[in-house]
């Protein structure tokens, strides 16, 4: 049997992004401010481990497209639109 999920931290997550990406269509957002912009209150550890799991299942969902430039060590999420 698998395990029961959660919706809640996907959908925190989905409005974090669109309040961070401030009508730009895409967020330079670390998972620490994403984590931050949800409002939630676990511990940093399993904060930032939840935003991970969300983020994975917006972009499995087509819902997010993400953009990885290894020579700045940094991302960039597009939220695609509708």
């Amino acid at each position: 049997m698998g395990r029961a999920t959660d919706p809640g931290p996907v959908d925190a997550v989905r409005r974090a992004l669109n309040v961070l990406a401030e009508g730009r269509g895409y967020t330079d957002a670390t998972n620490a401010s994403i984590a931050t912009a949800t409002g939630r209150t676990p511990n940093a550890k399993r904060k930032s481990t939840q935003v991970g799991y969300a983020l994975r299942t917006l972009r499995e969902a087509g819902e997010i497209r993400v953009e990885y430039d290894p020579a700045a060590s940094s991302r960039r999420i597009h939220l695609q639109q509708g």
